[in-house]
């Protein structure tokens, strides 16, 4: 997982956190409908690989579109921009 970086591969999912009064949430525009919150930074970002994971394994099972960021065979990574 890498965090603010400047360079993006194809395969590169950019993940947005947020800073909220009780905590941290984020999301992402390369998959819409993936959103995670956590107390720490550190669960923010677990929480959110997870559903990210979860999201693409349920397209593939319900033969769904995948988002292309999610579509490479050599997988993909979360870059995580913090907007706060």
């Amino acid at each position: 997982m890498n965090e603010n970086s400047s360079q993006t591969r194809p395969n590169t999912v950019v993940v947005i956190i947020e800073k909220t009064r009780t905590g941290y949430s984020s999301y992402s525009n390369d998959v819409l409908g993936c959103i995670a919150t956590g107390d720490t930074l550190e669960e923010v970002k677990i929480r959110m690989e997870s559903a990210i994971k979860a999201h693409h394994e349920f397209l593939i099972e319900f033969n769904d579109e995948i988002p292309l960021k999610l579509q490479d065979s050599q997988g993909y990574e979360l870059m995580f921009h913090l907007d706060f």
